[in-house]
């Protein structure tokens, strides 16, 4: 059997037994849902069902090594700034040794990060997946579509200014968020810009409300996802040039998951999140570029994020 366990913030640890069901729509469904990164498959968390096997071995992701990273980010970026893409984020993956188990590895981000989302999925077909997500994608009640745009990337424990870098990439997305909204609503309020921390990074954050009808809850979420902060602006042409450049399939990264229930719905973008293979732990990071960028920063931007699972699985990964 396939076996699921999450923890929103402010919740006890759920678990349960069953199987990921491939599916169409969401439309009428309730439960845990989860896509891959380009919403191309859609899965169905179905509790108590027996998983089929595998139709094939989980196969790693390939590894960039600093100096090839800063090769193809430099030819991304010449392309970004030729074709006059605002916004596009260029991900890569980083390999490591985990010596815990995955459930040792919830157990510890579960406890480290009570105001992110967190899972462990093992799936016959999906792999092993672990995750601990500070971004909402839609906190949907009670005719309310509540929302944020989260982007720019510092290191939490830095006295560095914020620059135009970071707050035009973080306001692309507040702008294509309200802009959507606009077809679905009469009524969107913009928040103010904040600054949060997530574990080792902190970030920009506007919390954004949607006054929307439940029928056209799952519209919405097609119309936003992959919002620029996952893919970039213009959306289409970023993730063409994504395509292009990234020699890894991202799989259930940057895709979304999360539960709905009878017109509600708790949905978050996978972000710091990896697979588990083996021994070896594949971490999936982006870096949003825009004509400001600099290849060197935008390295150290997905090392910083990728400590917000290391410094807690390697730290304990050897009090098992």
């Amino acid at each position: 059997m396939d076996s699921l366990r999450y923890r929103f913030p402010g919740e006890e640890v759920a678990f349960f037994e069953g199987s990921f069901k491939e599916v169409q729509s969401f439309e009428g469904i309730n439960g845990f849902v989860l896509t891959n990164h380009s919403e191309s498959k859609k899965y169905h968390f179905q509790e108590g069902v027996l998983s089929k096997e595998s139709s094939g071995k989980t196969v790693a992701p390939p590894i960039l090594s600093k100096e090839d990273y800063l090769i193809k980010g430099a030819d991304f970026l010449e392309e970004l700034k030729s074709e006059g893409i605002e916004k596009a984020v260029f991900s890569r993956v980083k390999e490591v040794r985990i010596h815990c188990l995955p459930e040792k590895a919830f157990e510890w981000l579960q406890k480290a990060y009570p105001s992110a989302f967190v899972y462990l999925i093992r799936s016959q077909e999906l792999g092993t997946w672990i995750g601990a997500s500070p971004e909402i994608l839609a906190d949907f009640r009670n005719g309310v579509f509540n929302t944020v745009a989260l982007a720019g990337t510092l290191p939490g424990n830095s006295t560095q200014k914020w620059s135009e870098k970071e707050i035009r990439e973080q306001q692309a997305v507040v702008d294509f968020i309200q802009k959507t909204a606009h077809d679905f609503s009469q009524e969107t309020l913009i928040g103010e810009r904040k600054e949060v921390h997530a574990g080792p990074v902190r970030h920009l954050k506007t919390e954004i409300s949607i006054v929307l009808d439940h029928n056209r809850f799952w519209e919405l979420i097609s119309s936003i996802h992959p919002t620029p902060a996952v893919s970039g602006l213009p959306v289409d042409k970023a993730i063409n040039l994504i395509h292009r450049h990234e020699s890894h399939d991202r799989k259930l990264y940057s895709g979304y998951l999360g539960r709905v229930n009878d017109g509600e719905a708790q949905l978050y973008v996978n972000l710091r999140c990896g697979e588990w293979i083996g021994e070896h732990f594949y971490l999936y990071l982006g870096g949003g570029y825009n004509d400001r960028s600099n290849v060197e920063n935008e390295w150290e931007e997905t090392e910083n994020k990728s400590r917000t699972l290391l410094n807690i699985l390697q730290k304990g990964s050897f009090d098992q």
